[in-house]
């Protein structure tokens, strides 16, 4: 592993609310959205994504899957952050309320590949020693010997902070939705294209087209 790679640090929000003693345990959402910074630039809201896999059954208390919020975002998209902030203070019912009607959905295509930090910063699973049994914890692995947290503390920490293993790793590669320009019969139009019907669907939602009728005529 090249140890001279280190992802740029994404801008910090917690799962943990201090005042309440609220753990969200959102860090498959909250570390997917801190690779897709590290990688594109672009800070997506992992409340927001959250919130959709709770109203999809794939989050509870004991956290998600990635394989999960993958298929999730990839089909609706992520929300920015400022649309849909973490707050400073929150309980559970608080950081899951219902997400507002209008918000603008990034989509991309993302899939996991094989752990390389040259190809982004690594999905990592951290197993914590416990007296009643290991914890696992999904982060954004930065470098060779170091991930960005959403937990307390400061948000960079050691691989082996407070007794931690490494489980597991993932990459993974984006493309983003873009407007492309096509030709049509001589008629320049801007498209944009989807990966897969969840996402057609979901931008014909968005844009109030009904994906069964669509009309090629031009005004």
């Amino acid at each position: 592993m090249n140890s001279s790679i280190n992802w740029p640090k994404p801008p910090y929000e917690t799962q943990y609310s201090v005042p309440t003693h609220t753990d969200v345990v959102d860090c498959v959402e909250e570390s997917l959205c801190h690779i897709i910074y590290s990688l594109t630039g672009f800070r997506a809201s992992p409340r927001a994504l959250a919130k959709m896999m709770l109203d999809e059954g794939l989050l509870n208390t004991n956290g998600s899957k990635i394989t999960d919020a993958i298929a999730v975002a990839n089909k609706k998209g992520l929300i920015p952050y400022n649309e849909w902030p973490t707050p400073d203070s929150f309980t559970w019912d608080q950081y899951y309320e219902p997400l507002p009607a209008l918000l603008n959905a990034k989509f991309f295509d993302i899939r996991l590949v094989s752990p390389d930090l040259a190809i982004s910063p690594l999905w990592t699973q951290l197993s914590f020693p416990h007296p009643t049994g290991s914890v696992l914890h999904w982060v954004e692995q930065i470098n060779q010997f170091q991930y960005f947290d959403s937990e307390l503390g400061n948000p960079v920490k050691l691989l082996n902070y407070e007794g931690a293993v490494v489980l597991s790793s993932h990459s993974i590669k984006i493309t983003s939705m873009q407007f492309k320009k096509q030709n049509y019969k001589g008629e320049l139009r801007l498209v944009l294209e989807a990966s897969n019907m969840d996402q057609w669907q979901a931008l014909c939602a968005i844009y109030g087209v009904d994906p069964t009728q669509i009309d090629e005529t031009i005004n």
